[in-house]
């Protein structure tokens, strides 16, 4: 063929076997009559090729790999002659396009819908400091000023957020856009509030309110991401030619030190309120325990041993000194808690007034001096609960009543213990009101030639009420068998004083036999006691080997005795102590003495007291 660009192939390619197929003219146009338009007639099926054929071929093979024509399949052409306009079949193609060019041209088009949906979230998440030249989108965040605003409408551009109430939105109240140190899960975060999380910690900003538990790190429609440069350092005094990145830690000329919250480079921090930067105070950063791997710079504070000290210079490995000491790289500021603090009434907040204590033994005994009263006081340790147990030396307090019930106590606002002054006053609210007083106990006094008495052992407050009753017999029963024996003055051992006695004896004469007292019928009571303490008051002489002198008590009203004691020797005045249940009775308490002889004389019991202490 002649033109061989006008043809879709070669004639010389057209394959052999193939049979021609002559058509009658076809009759086109409204008047029968006329002459028949001539026609393109082509060689398979008597269909038409049309020209867009042509041009969609040229397409096809433009978009082919190189040296790669593209494939076409001719189909079957309708039937022709039909008695229409222009009835004439045309052939039909169907392109064979590779699989790896529709694979690619599917992935372009996904790719592509993903960066607009990508386009579409960045357009409205936080863009940091407002500018004028940047055309917002609706739902793009900014910050003004340090108030954080939201966009009203789309194609914001020039309109500045404060005075402009149609286009801009003040999102979470003013001042929202300020750092807040760590992420905190219990912190409730508002709009524009930023933190610092994760390791290394990164620099996100809060897009919602009352944002509360949702971690930055997997929470991206609660947080924002804003720096992972550089985040959380303290970067030294400000320099308008350093590019600083959200989180970067500054101090400026104004002594204040501030926080980087949006990418700047010469815009100076500014305590009234900026874009860039948020004021944290006037001392610098404390950035935690001291550690040896750290570089740090002239400004950054530290802890260490109890203290707080600031770097003089920039340093790594340097460690402070022991507080309160600096050093060329460090200097002390003060106590990082109140461990390393020199107690004293106003800079201890454990006072005696604000812990709970209690003696751990009852130190108290008081004596007849004469024509008064002394108290001693024996060396005893103090159990708080703060500072744990603290050593009381010995003490005394003379010149006291006779018969009275005083209440000991002494002063120690820094709870240093040690050498401390003792005071007696009968007014128990005086014993225990005041910062750094301590209540060691009441006691009563002996009366004048009586024995010596012991406190009540009620000291301390909170631990224990402090509160005591105590409570007499008031019955007694003796019998005496044998030669000699007999209980005289037997009323005394009931009679509520310390300085008289039933008296148990078998004379000068002698004789086998015993003498036997018993008391009993104190008050009985149901308070709910913290401790009840039985105490009796006797003293013996037993001038022979083999005479025995036993004391005992009963819990049961008499029906069983427990021994306190069985001795065959002298024995001078003593009180001896015995715990009972708090729950006890007292109705059902009995105490009795028995002297046994086998004949020798003046073998003698006395008797003077048994009482209950009941502790609240």
């Amino acid at each position: 063929m002649a033109d061989q660009s006008k043809h879709i192939m070669n004639e010389s390619d057209i394959p052999d076997g193939l049979e021609f197929v002559n058509r009658e003219p076809i009759v086109t146009g409204s008047n029968p009559g006329a002459p028949a338009v001539p026609q393109n007639v082509d060689r398979y099926q008597g269909a038409i090729l049309t020209a867009p054929f042509g041009t969609d071929a040229d397409i096809h093979k433009s978009q082919s790999q190189r040296g790669v024509s593209p494939v076409y399949r001719l189909m079957t052409a309708p039937a022709s002659g039909q008695a229409n306009l222009n009835s004439a079949g045309l052939s039909t193609f169907k392109p064979l396009v590779f699989p790896a060019i529709s694979a690619a041209n599917q992935a372009q088009a996904t790719a592509n819908g993903a960066q607009a949906t990508a386009d579409a979230v960045a357009a409205v998440s936080f863009q940091g400091a407002y500018n004028p030249a940047v055309s917002y989108a609706q739902g793009a965040s900014v910050d003004a000023s340090g108030t954080i605003y939201v966009s009203l409408v789309a194609n914001n551009l020039g309109n500045t957020p404060s005075t402009s109430p149609a286009d801009w939105v003040a999102a979470g109240g003013s001042n929202t856009s300020v750092f807040l140190g760590a992420y905190n899960a219990g912190t409730t975060y508002a709009i524009g509030n930023q933190v610092t999380f994760g390791t290394p910690s990164g620099y996100y900003i809060s897009l919602v309110n009352s944002n509360t538990g949702n971690t930055p790190s997997t929470s991206p429609t609660k947080w924002q991401l804003i720096s992972t440069v550089n985040t959380d350092l303290y970067e030294g005094a400000y320099s308008g030619a350093t590019a600083y990145v959200p989180g970067n830690f500054v101090s400026f000329t104004d002594g204040n030190f501030y926080v980087c919250i949006s990418n700047t480079t010469g815009n100076a921090p500014s305590p009234t309120g900026s874009s860039f930067w948020t004021l944290l105070g006037s001392s610098a950063v404390l950035l935690g325990a001291y550690n040896a791997g750290t570089a740090y710079k002239t400004g950054m504070q530290v802890t260490s041993g109890g203290g707080v000290f600031t770097a003089l210079q920039a340093t790594t490995g340097n460690a402070p000194p022991t507080p309160p000491s600096s050093n060329s790289f460090w200097s002390y500021l003060g106590p990082s808690d109140l461990s390393i603090v020199p107690d004293s009434s106003s800079r201890f907040g454990q006072t005696a007034s604000g812990l709970t204590y209690r003696p751990t033994t009852n130190p108290l005994t008081a004596t007849d001096a004469g024509s008064n009263a002394t108290v001693n006081i024996a060396a005893f340790t103090m159990r708080t609960s703060s500072k744990g147990d603290i050593s009381v030396n010995s003490g005394s307090i003379t010149a006291l009543s006779y018969s009275t019930l005083y209440y000991i106590y002494y002063d120690d606002a820094t709870l240093a213990g040690g050498a401390v002054t003792y005071n007696a006053t009968t007014t128990k609210v005086t014993a225990i009101n005041g910062g750094g007083r301590f209540f060691v106990g009441s006691i009563i006094t002996p009366a004048a030639t009586a024995p010596n008495t012991t406190g009540n052992g009620d000291g301390g407050v909170g631990a224990q009420y402090g509160s005591a009753s105590v409570f007499l017999f008031g019955a007694q029963t003796n019998s005496s068998t044998g030669t000699g024996f007999a209980v005289t003055s037997p009323q005394n051992a009931i009679d509520g004083s310390r300085t008289t006695f039933a008296t148990l004896a078998n004379g000068a004469s002698g004789g086998a036999g015993n003498s036997t007292i018993t008391v009993s019928a104190a008050s009985p009571t149901s308070a709910p006691w913290q401790s009840l303490t039985l105490n009796v008051l006797t003293a013996l002489s037993v001038p022979v080997v083999g005479d025995t002198v036993t004391l005992s008590y009963s819990v049961d009203g008499g029906n069983s005795f427990t021994t306190i004691y069985s001795v065959n020797a002298n024995r001078a005045l003593t009180t001896d102590s015995v715990t009972l249940s708090s729950a006890q009775n007292l109705a059902l308490v009995q105490v009795k003495l028995v002297v046994t002889s086998a004949g020798q004389p003046n073998l003698t019991g006395k008797f003077y007291e048994a009482w209950v202490v009941g502790l609240t």
